[in-house]
């Protein structure tokens, strides 16, 4: 999204006073344009090992576009490369099961016309990410990620309650 890539950039400026050369951010939309001719345009190599950060991204996609999207990174990622993103877990989408705050996440979301559309269950996910070559380094839960970002924080910031983050590298 536009407006998420222009925060990033305004993150990177006032964090490291740019973007880093070995860094590339592509305007991508998953759903309809071709990953693989964005990433070769903008100067991705394939054969070179490579780092995928794709987060805030799977919740608001259709499945298919998320395995198209890993089937490309995993077609031109060379081995050794990392992919990381977050996604939500099948509990996400059953109102009985989640928190206040995650329906009030998703109600924000379908009105701005982004709805959450997809999750999966932990280890299937890890198992679909096996298929595509890709090995497991971590995948943290709510748990794990709200003890290891966000425990002693004084901002009231927190993990969302079916929130995971992913890290795989191809084999």
């Amino acid at each position: 999204h536009p407006a998420s890539q222009a925060d990033k950039k305004d993150r990177l400026m006032r964090a490291v006073g740019g973007v880093p050369k070995n860094l590339v951010l592509i305007p991508v939309n998953f759903e309809t344009d071709d990953l693989r001719d964005c990433l070769l345009q903008n100067g991705f190599e394939p054969g070179k090992p490579a780092f995928f950060s794709w987060p805030g991204v799977t919740y608001y996609l259709e499945l298919e576009a998320i395995r198209n999207t890993l089937r490309i990174i995993a077609e031109l990622g060379a081995p050794g490369s990392g992919l990381v993103f977050d996604y939500a877990d099948d509990t996400a989408f059953d109102p009985a099961r989640i928190s206040d705050r995650e329906k009030k996440l998703q109600s924000i979301t379908r009105q701005t016309g982004e709805p959450m559309k997809t999750g999966f269950v932990p280890a299937e996910l890890e198992e679909e990410l096996s298929r595509f070559g890709f090995g497991t380094v971590e995948n943290l839960g709510p748990a794990a990620i709200e003890e290891r970002f966000f425990a002693n924080r004084a901002d009231l910031y927190h993990a969302f309650d079916t929130a995971h983050f992913i890290h795989v590298e191809k084999m």
